[in-house]
């Protein structure tokens, strides 16, 4: 506690001269100096005060930074999980063509009509894949769903926290204001 020596030098020295230096010693001095600890103390609280209110929002500030920046990072993976999802699909909805177009070449080939058989083969070959794809889209959107809720769920912590850090801070002061009047 370096900054009580200067201030309680400073009241012996403004009280005036030799006598106030030699008052320290004796009865006035013990008040003197009893008065210029007590002040010493209220200004250490007041600084402590200041001090951690300071840091309890701060706290909170950053606490609601992480949360936002966490949950853009989910916006993100959410926006990548639609676009691997559609690239999925597509890929799909290719393949289904590919196999369908593989299937009515080898039956012109064959010389088979599509009709009867071959026909209920390529329609049964296209509801696989047409199930297939809105699988693949549900479960895309499930993901995405969910990634999206956890990023509304991390704004929602770091408003908490700062609004957290806005009660620590009254209620440091409260604490403060409450040690100077004791």
């Amino acid at each position: 506690m370096p900054f009580l020596i200067p201030l309680a030098v400073g009241t012996a020295a403004t009280t005036g001269g030799a006598a106030a230096t030699a008052g320290l010693v004796g009865t006035a001095g013990a008040l003197s100096l009893g008065t210029t600890l007590a002040t010493a103390g209220v200004a250490a609280s007041i600084a402590g005060t200041v001090f951690a209110v300071g840091a309890e929002r701060e706290a909170g500030k950053t606490a609601k930074q992480v949360a936002e920046q966490n949950a853009a990072n989910l916006k993100v993976q959410a926006d990548q999980e639609r676009l691997v999802v559609k690239e999925e699909q597509k890929r799909l909805g290719e393949e289904k063509e590919r196999r369908v177009s593989r299937l009515r070449i080898l039956a012109a080939n064959a010389g088979i009509d599509l009709v009867g058989t071959p026909l209920l083969q390529a329609e049964t070959i296209a509801g696989e894949f047409e199930e297939e794809r809105q699988f693949i889209g549900q479960a895309g959107r499930q993901r995405r769903f969910g990634l999206e809720f956890r990023a509304g769920q991390q704004r929602l912590r770091g408003r908490a926290a700062r609004r957290t850090s806005r009660f620590r801070v009254g209620s440091t002061l409260l604490t403060g204001a409450a040690s100077l009047l004791n």
